[in-house]
């Protein structure tokens, strides 16, 4: 009730919304730490560490994604026919202009 009266109250009620939801992630952000990690049979504690290791991780995986033959022969071998280029829905990218979108960073 306290939250919803104060989105009410506001006179940017977007703006309030996201400022309510932020803080109360900010509350949740410590439930999500990953506490330990377990690489080959060792506990790894040390949140530089992790971080470390997801980040060594996620930015390697294209590599060895591309590195692995089999994969590497699946992508070069995928190909679509002009029927299934159809079923493909297309993409409209609409254009703005610099007016329109400070008017959208402004009213944040």
């Amino acid at each position: 009730m306290y939250y919803n009266k104060r989105i009410i109250k506001s006179s940017n009620k977007t703006k309030a919304t996201w400022q309510t939801i932020n803080e109360l992630l900010v509350n949740q952000h410590s439930l999500n730490d990953i506490q330990e990690l377990i690489i080959d049979d060792k506990h790894i504690t040390n949140q530089n560490e992790i971080a470390n290791l997801f980040n060594h991780y996620f930015s390697t995986a294209v590599d060895k994604l591309h590195d692995n033959t089999e994969s590497h022969k699946k992508f070069q071998t995928c190909s679509l026919s002009k029927g299934q280029l159809n079923q493909i829905p297309s993409m409209l990218f609409k254009s703005f202009s610099t007016h329109e979108i400070y008017n959208i960073i402004k009213s944040k």
